[in-house]
């Protein structure tokens, strides 16, 4: 869909957690970057992975044979600072431009 900055793709309670799954059924790799806030990678293609660190950005496999590349992420919005709107989205510039991106809204 055409990227609208007016609509909101997810709304998320300011101090929850949330668990995101991505998928990617296209044939490339596909960096997620969520602004504002880091998150914890729990599972590529249905491997729990031992999370080493958070993240900002992370590579989502390419679909192949199997199916499609899936990533689990855990994401904590316990900053009261983010509070409001931000994007997250396909880190290279030329997918972004091509609208892999969504708006999250956090509320209080």
């Amino acid at each position: 869909m055409v990227m609208d900055d007016h609509h909101i793709d997810q709304i998320v309670k300011s101090g929850d957690t949330e668990e995101w799954t991505i998928v990617n059924n296209d044939q490339q790799y596909h960096g997620l970057h969520i602004h504002q806030t880091p998150f914890l990678v729990t599972e590529i293609n249905g491997v729990w992975q031992k999370a080493d660190s958070l993240r900002d950005t992370f590579s989502v496999l390419p679909a192949a044979d199997a199916g499609p590349g899936v990533l689990k992420v855990v994401i904590p919005f316990a900053d009261p600072v983010i509070v409001g709107r931000f994007v997250y989205r396909c880190h290279a510039v030329d997918q972004e431009d091509k609208e892999m991106m969504g708006v999250a809204e956090v509320v209080a």
